[in-house]
């Protein structure tokens, strides 16, 4: 059969309300449509280019040609039109959404098929006719009229059709370079610069097979987002892969974006954690590809505000702005930005929203997200990210495109982008809150264990080594630089820094060595001998004194040098329910064994009050058991104490220990706990001791059923900020996770919360603040946190927090 007319119907009346916004197989069926009337064969059978009618208003007779209806015009078509159509001898397809089933379709019916044209170059004419349509759509997308030269585009397209059925190889690839030629002039009245693309190809231990080859083995350049874990995975297990990465490096078809050996979550890990893992994936980068990331890059979740200044420091020339895997980031007003971080240092950054290669509504709304990008970027840009081999065949068409000019965009690796782009003239600045993460969420969802607590052991580990480190440092400038010591434990180092400051004298006065591996002063309290004469326990115990150690330091204790050092006063810090000392006085609630009052001397009202509690899911909410919030309906247990007990009472240390029960409003057990209280002499600082004994467990949803300790404040209207990346950020955030501190700010009053690596806390209303302990899935009972009354710097105390107690 041959066709007089090749055509196409429509879900609309012009270009103009063409419906790009179309998902899935619609998309796809509309693309396929389209493009499919461009092969070669059917368009030298016709002797003309495809034409397109409104679905709703088709010609009434159309004998002899080859006519498309994709699914998404059926619904507009008038009823019987297609068996009209049909019966005048027209070859009718529709309901057809993939290409191939298409063009064999057409193809069968064809006086002489496909049999003499090279299968290469028809894939080269069918994305022509998806750049057609692309530039067509973006022409008026950017609201101009069509500049295409309609006479010379047909010439040459036709022209190359019979060539290439003809077998004539370079005389059609000739003739469609000239047709791409034609639409790109058309292009250039309105946008006459390069559109970058980012093919962005994200690899996992599970995509380091052939699929990967054989994208790095094609020529347009690709990017690929790879961690230095996964790069020793595939040096270890695929050495094919890992070939085939060097030699696409070596061609300059492919650059490598990454940066960390393990992706963690980077605002829930310490700073120096971070530039391990930068240190380490660099080393395994260089070791197995000869070179490392200049771009950083990752897929899972954890983009912070901090990393601008390290990845400046660290060498890297850009970074990728973008989430990949969930979660919420601020967006830049251009796609190239200067990315600013906590401390002024700032980095490029590309920052537009990765589309994906895989869906065909990305492709079908291409032009739609081009022209957004012209209009609005100074360097026009669009990330198709994808997994190796799982891409859309309109991504294939857009490589091809890409072959014969930049008509759509030229692909680039971003190693170019950033180098051979303008460099961009403003400062994007975004602050913490406006990153949202689903750290505690995906833990539980994904069946983690302790998705609270293992936060705190890193972060104490991370204390330990640090403070390991100092200790080590400390020894060496003692012993007139003998070397530091290896891995020996922090109490193995102490006893080495002892005995480094004994010296020769073996015989001097026994005491205690107090060592403090930070950079600044800290008040601990010292056990003495039982005795020594120094501030006895309320219950007849040995004795306890205060030390100030200097930062970076160490004090020595003799308890016969220091009996009266601590006796400056007869006030004893702890009595029935109360604690004080020179700074504030506490109440301890009787009934609840929670914190009744904060109070600051020459201050009327109460400035802070502490319970632990357990939220219900909303769902099992009661009449009368409710308190609202922002969120809905929120459902807490009450506390209730058995016991509030003095357990230690001296002019150094007071402390108060509840005991007690957590129940529902019926009365039940969920919980027991313990509740110790401490105060020093000369701190600012409340310590809290928790242990819980748990009857119910938490819900599904840790955000919404959880044990917590909850802090209450008098003034809606107080400020709060929260550690980030150990700087102090504002914040406004309902859920929000903080290492070091969250600090309520009201006038001149500051109340700080040290949660001692407890990371998340929500808010409740305008005045309370949960900080979670127990989800599900969490098998830690016993936590430390503290409260700071008027601390100048939060930081310092958040910090001691953390550090290992061993005296």
């Amino acid at each position: 059969m041959k066709f007089d007319e090749l055509i196409i119907l429509l879900p609309c009346h012009t270009l103009d309300d063409f419906a790009v916004y179309r998902q899935g197989g619609e998309a796809d069926g509309l693309l396929a449509a389209w493009t499919a009337l461009w092969h070669p064969a059917l368009l030298a059978s016709a002797g003309s280019m495809p034409g397109w009618y409104p679905a709703e208003d088709p010609p009434a007779s159309l004998p002899g040609r080859l006519v498309v209806i994709p699914w998404a015009s059926r619904r507009e078509l008038p009823v019987d039109w297609a068996q009209r159509i049909s019966a005048e001898g027209s070859l009718v397809l529709e309901n057809m959404s993939s290409r191939n089933e298409l063009l064999a379709a057409a193809l069968a019916e064809l006086e002489g098929g496909e049999t003499s044209v090279d299968a290469d170059l028809a894939g080269d004419f069918l994305a022509l006719g998806y750049c057609y349509l692309q530039v067509e759509l973006l022409s008026r997308k950017m609201h101009y009229d069509s500049h295409i030269d309609q006479d010379q585009f047909k010439t040459e397209v036709l022209a190359a059709a019979h060539a290439t059925v003809r077998g004539e190889l370079e005389v059609a690839r000739e003739g469609l370079m000239r047709s791409f030629d034609v639409l790109a002039q058309a292009r250039d009245h309105f946008y006459p610069v390069d559109a970058y693309l980012i093919d962005l190809t994200m690899v996992a231990p599970s995509t380091l097979g052939q699929a990967l080859r054989d994208e790095l083995a094609e020529e347009p350049p690709t990017n690929l987002l790879v961690s230095g874990e996964v790069v020793d995975q595939m040096a270890r297990h695929e050495r094919e892969t890992l070939f085939a990465v060097r030699e696409a490096l070596e061609r300059g078809t492919a650059s490598i974006v990454g940066g960390e050996y393990t992706e963690r979550a980077l605002p829930l890990v310490p700073i120096e954690m971070i530039l391990d893992e930068l240190r380490r994936g660099e080393a395994v980068y260089r070791e197995h590809l000869g070179v490392a990331p200049e771009v950083y890059g990752r897929r899972g979740l954890g983009l912070s505000p901090v990393l601008p200044q390290i990845l400046h420091k660290h060498g890297f020339i850009g970074a990728l702005h973008v989430a990949l895997d969930g979660g919420q980031i601020p967006r830049a007003n251009q796609c190239k930005a200067r990315w600013e971080g906590v401390d002024g240092a700032a980095i490029d950054a590309l920052c537009a929203t990765p589309h994906d290669a895989s869906r065909p509504e990305c492709f079908l709304q291409y032009a739609h997200h081009l022209g957004d990008s012209i209009e609005k970027d100074h360097v026009a840009t669009l990330i198709l990210a994808h997994w190796p081999g799982k891409t859309s065949c309109w991504y294939h068409d857009l490589r091809r495109i890409a072959a014969y000019g930049g008509v759509l965009g030229k692909f680039v690796t971003l190693d170019d982008y950033f180098n051979k782009t303008d460099v961009p003239d403003r400062l994007a600045r975004f602050s913490a809150d406006q990153y949202r993460w689903p750290f505690l969420r995906r833990a539980v969802d994904q069946g983690e264990k302790d998705p609270i607590s293992r936060h705190v052991r890193a972060h104490r580990a991370h204390a330990e080594a640090s403070a390991r480190e100092a200790v080590a440092t400390l020894s060496t400038l003692v012993q007139a630089g003998a070397p530091a010591p290896g891995e020996r434990g922090l109490v193995e180092g102490v006893k080495e820094l002892a005995e480094g400051l004994a010296g020769d004298a073996v015989d001097g006065p026994q005491g205690r060595l107090v060592v403090h591996p930070l950079t600044h002063s800290r008040h601990v309290a010292v056990d003495l001998p039982a005795d020594s004469e120094g501030s006895r326990c309320g219950d007849g115990g040995g004795s306890k004194m205060i030390v100030e150690v200097p930062a970076m330091g160490f004090a020595w204790v003799s308890p016969r040098e220091t009996k009266h050092g601590d006796t400056a006063t007869s006030v004893l810090l702890a009595e029935e329910n109360v604690l004080r000392n020179e700074h504030f006085e506490v109440i301890v609630n009787p009934t609840t064994g929670g914190i009744q009052a904060i109070r600051g001397y020459g201050r009327r009202g109460n400035q802070f009050s502490q319970q632990i509690a357990f939220r219900h899911p909303s769902a099992r909410a009661q009449p009368g058991e409710t308190w609202r919030h922002s969120g809905g309906l929120a459902v807490y247990s009450v506390m209730a104490a058995d016991s509030v007990a003095v357990t230690h009472a001296s002019v150094a240390v007071g402390e108060v220990t509840s005991r007690g029960r957590l129940v529902n409003h019926q009365g039940e057990r969920l919980a027991g706990f313990v509740q110790t209280m401490r105060v020093l002499r000369g701190s600012r600082v409340l310590e809290l001791e928790i242990e819980l004994d748990v009857d119910e467990p938490p819900g599904a949803d840790p955000w919404d059923s959880y044990y917590a300790v909850r802090f209450a404040w008098s003034d809606p209207d107080a400020d709060l900020w929260r550690d980030v990346g150990m700087a102090r950020a504002p914040t406004h955030r309902e859920r929000l996770e903080a290492i070091h501190f969250v600090e309520i700010k009201s006038g001149n009053r500051r109340l700080a919360i040290l949660p001692a690596g407890l990371a998340f806390h929500r808010r409740s209303g305008e005045r309370m603040l949960d900080t979670l302990l127990v989800v599900r899935g969490e098998t830690a009972r016993k936590f430390r946190l503290g409260i700071g009354l008027n601390i100048p710097y939060p930081l310092p105390s958040g910090l001691d927090m953390l550090m290992p107690d061993d005296r």
